[in-house]
């Protein structure tokens, strides 16, 4: 049988990539025809909501932590009766407030996917804690190979959903960018589909 066919990517093997926030692409990693592997890094986008989540989050910790060591101070206190017991009861609600605001923070950046274990900042001072926060999401070698005095701290890393080629790169450095328009294009060029427009009668 002689047809028309169209080779194409395994659509259950190919992505379309949006950033997830909006902002101003930073610098881009990968180009067209490079290979690359799941999660590996495709481009940095500058976003000034990646900034403000991740400052709320350690606004958040610190309120915290405040708060706690407040209400650690008046709890004995007011078992001994040298304070009102409505003033330990205050500083108790204003410590559950701040752990609801610390959930929170630390949910709006899961749902950009990055991770903030906050459990893990637990022994950490503050400016320790701002130093992890500020380059969340990358790895290791990325972050040493910024210049840690002049890099925003609003970078968030569009990565790699799949192994695969870069088969489209529709941004550059400097570019503004948002969630509606595709960015990348990643396939798994291993296996392709061919489509074939058969005559009813062949068929």
């Amino acid at each position: 049988i002689v047809a028309n066919g169209e080779v194409t990517y395994n659509e259950t093997q190919s992505a379309r990539l949006a950033s997830r926030v909006t902002g101003t692409m930073w610098r881009v990693e990968k180009h067209a025809g490079d290979r690359g592997r799941k999660g590996d890094i495709l481009a940095l986008v500058d976003s000034a909501e990646v900034g403000r989540a991740k400052s709320e989050l350690l606004q958040a910790i610190a309120q915290q932590r405040l708060r706690k060591i407040t209400a650690d101070r008046l709890k004995p206190l007011a078992k001994d009766g040298s304070i009102p017991g409505r003033n330990y009861q205050e500083a108790e609600a204003a410590l559950q407030e701040s752990d609801i605001r610390l959930l929170s923070a630390q949910q709006v950046l899961v749902n950009l996917g990055l991770i903030a274990k906050v459990e893990d900042y637990a022994k950490m001072s503050t400016d320790e804690i701002s130093e992890r926060i500020r380059f969340l999401g990358l790895p290791a070698d990325t972050v040493a190979a910024l210049d840690g005095e002049s890099t925003t701290s609003n970078l968030f890393p569009l990565r790699a959903p799949l192994n695969g080629v870069v088969v489209s790169r529709n941004a550059v450095a400097g570019e503004v960018v948002d969630t509606s328009s595709t960015v990348f294009g990643v396939a798994d060029v291993e296996q392709m589909w061919l489509t074939l427009d058969v005559r009813q009668d062949d068929a």
